[in-house]
């Protein structure tokens, strides 16, 4: 947390996290106040509250993939590549060693599955219930780390492979636009609890507390540390993930097979790995992969 010019602590990473914790949190808050620990958010029930949780969140995660793939490939070829998805990569190590799971990157893992699942589910059926999900989901990705709006690309530039289908896609969101609206309201909406804390703690509804005493570190969009991420042994995302390889490969299969969908897949892997190799603090610290 961050001292603020008003005497309040301010915390400074975003609210997501909090947001995705409190279902588990108030069971939690339950379970201490008729049993002998402490109800003060840190003894035991707590601790396992969030910690089952987010396995809770961890499997959601993973059986979303299992959703996605299984439009595309069969059953054997889907569970083949969960597994090396799990065990390949350093999902992994997130999801168990890495703060037992309840750092963000596992959470953002599950979010980023059900915007993918959500955004080909839209598109097949124009039903609200998708579209009020992908609202949600992209919201609270963005608020457990605010670079993560760039996931609207997946959605907004699916099914996009040239300029006639881009016009296609336009007048397919003019044809939805009530749909649309209530898609960007569902993620105003949930952006403003974020607007909201910081009024709350600080006095202003739009304040900056990472930058806040913290300085050498943040985004140097002028000088990326692309090869430094991708082969130095610091980093090293080829080196310490080498089934990775087979991704960058497999988008030229999906260009090939499935321009629609590599558009916006490979748009927003571009865009994330440059944000990804701009940050001064290149290897963040864990290192071994990104």
């Amino acid at each position: 947390a961050v001292k603020w010019d008003n005497g309040s602590w301010v915390m400074r990473y975003p609210i997501g996290l909090s947001v995705l914790f409190s279902p588990f949190y108030f069971i939690s808050d339950i379970i201490a106040r008729f049993t002998n620990y402490p109800a003060d958010g840190f003894s035991r029930p707590y601790q396992l509250g969030i910690l089952y949780g987010c396995l809770f969140y961890t499997l959601v995660g993973l059986y979303f993939v299992k959703k996605t793939l299984t439009i595309f490939f069969d059953d054997k070829t889907s569970a083949i590549t969960l597994v090396c998805i799990v065990i390949g990569t350093n999902y992994f190590f997130h999801v168990s060693l890495h703060g037992q799971g309840t750092m963000s990157h596992n959470l953002l893992f599950s979010l980023y599955a059900i915007i993918i699942y959500l955004t080909i589910k839209w598109h097949q059926s124009f039903k609200f219930k998708y579209i009020v999900g992908l609202g949600l989901a992209i919201g609270i990705a963005a608020l457990c780390r605010p670079s993560e709006k760039i996931c609207i690309i997946i959605p907004l530039f699916y099914g996009v492979s040239n300029w006639k289908t881009l016009k296609e896609k336009l007048n397919l969101l003019l044809k939805n636009k009530t749909q649309i609206l209530l898609f960007s309201l569902v993620i105003i909406c949930v952006g403003f609890t974020q607007f909201g804390y910081w009024k709350y703690a600080s006095g202003h509804f739009i304040i900056n507390p990472y930058g806040a005493g913290n300085p050498g570190e943040g985004l140097e969009l002028l000088h990326p540390h692309i090869l430094e991420v991708l082969f130095s042994f610091r980093k090293g995302w080829f080196i310490y993930t080498p089934i990775m390889i087979f991704t960058m490969i497999g988008f030229w299969q999906l260009f090939k097979n499935n321009k629609p969908l590599f558009f916006p897949i490979f748009i927003y892997f571009i865009i994330n790995f440059y944000i990804v190799s701009s940050w001064s603090c290149w290897w963040y610290g864990a290192c071994y992969g990104v």
